[in-house]
């Protein structure tokens, strides 16, 4: 192990788990100790639990043995905490300040998500270093991870998911910023398959969890795809989630780090690669994760196929989301037939 890596694993790394671990009890003062109670608002609203997370943040940070750089979801600023004229050395990106709010038919699942790297004007997400998920629920549990140096669950050294013939397949989807009739077309080819549990998610952070502990398959995060290919349901999509219409890079930061340490594929739901991603330019993006590569290039290849077969009867699918909505989608400005 070199200097460099010495340096992620034994100074950096702690550091971010202990800032996630202090993130996750100033939210517990806020959200109630089963981090269930009290609300918080969807989108990038400023909320009292943000309020607390970045006062915490702001607290701990002035602790940090090295200088450093912050980057706080919702937000490209970046905040240097450092002498004048010093550079940082490390970025942190910190994201789900209020609770990522995934509810499950057996509750809420609430998590703090960390990532750093090397500091640099455009940092990319392939820069990123090291990654903490932390659960606010209960006792709470902890994915940490820093590159070249393996994964670990609960202090606990982690091991990559393995998928072995016949084992069921099973997925999750963000549906934030969605639109169900549109939904409903690209999920077609994968009916049949399990769902986990989960009524609505929020989070990358939980799906990151699932898929490193072996308990998923894929997940897709299709609204910005949608957007792309589909202007005229812009304006329905921006209306049901406030614009928030896809995973901004600090939303996949700690998610990032985690799963391609374990070997497990993070990229756009076209197959593009994420790695060049500038993690402080607020743009959402369309991603996908899956437990390999080869599950990744099947459920490509699927969306792919279907969303063809769509943009080839372009009008007859616009006029099938109408009939579902009972009226026309408010961005369509052409009546169809």
């Amino acid at each position: 192990m070199d200097q460099r890596q010495k340096f992620w694993v034994g100074v950096v790394l702690p550091f971010a788990r202990d800032l996630a671990q202090q993130v996750a009890e100033g939210l517990r003062r806020v959200l109630g100790q089963d981090a269930v109670t009290g609300l918080t608002a969807c989108g990038d609203i400023k909320t009292r639990a943000d309020a607390e997370a970045e006062r915490v943040v702001e607290v701990w940070m002035q602790s940090c043995p090295f200088p450093a750089a912050v980057l706080i979801e919702g937000t490209a600023e970046v905040k240097l905490y450092c002498e004048p004229g010093i550079q940082p050395a490390v970025i942190f990106v910190i994201d789900e300040l209020d609770g990522s709010r995934v509810f499950l038919r057996q509750g809420r699942y609430w998590s703090i998500c960390v990532g750093a790297g090397p500091y640099s004007e455009s940092p990319k997400l392939g820069d990123l270093q090291v990654g903490v998920i932390r659960n606010l629920n209960g006792e709470g549990e902890e994915l940490a991870a820093c590159r070249g140096c393996g994964v670990t669950f609960n202090g606990e050294s982690l091991a990559p998911p393995v998928m072995r013939p016949g084992d069921p397949w099973n997925f999750d989807v963000e549906i934030s910023g969605g639109l169900f009739p549109i939904w409903g077309a690209y999920l077609a080819p994968f009916e049949g398959l399990c769902r986990n549990g989960v009524q609505v998610v929020q989070s990358s952070g939980w799906s990151a969890r699932t898929i490193a502990l072996g308990l998923l398959t894929f997940f897709v995060h299709l609204p910005s795809r949608i957007k792309r290919k589909w202007p005229e349901l812009v304006a329905e999509m921006q209306e049901q989630h406030g614009g928030a219409t896809g995973a901004y890079p600090w939303d996949l930061c700690a998610a990032y780090v985690i799963l391609t340490e374990l070997g497990c594929v993070v990229m756009r739901s076209d197959g593009r690669s994420m790695e060049n991603v500038d993690i402080t330019n607020p743009i959402a993006h369309d991603v996908l994760f899956a437990q390999n590569r080869e599950v990744a290039e099947w459920v490509v290849a699927r969306l792919n196929e279907v969303e063809e077969r769509l943009v080839l009867n372009y009008s007859r699918t616009l006029a099938f989301v109408s009939m579902v909505l009972g009226r026309p989608p408010r961005g369509q400005t052409t009546q169809l037939s």
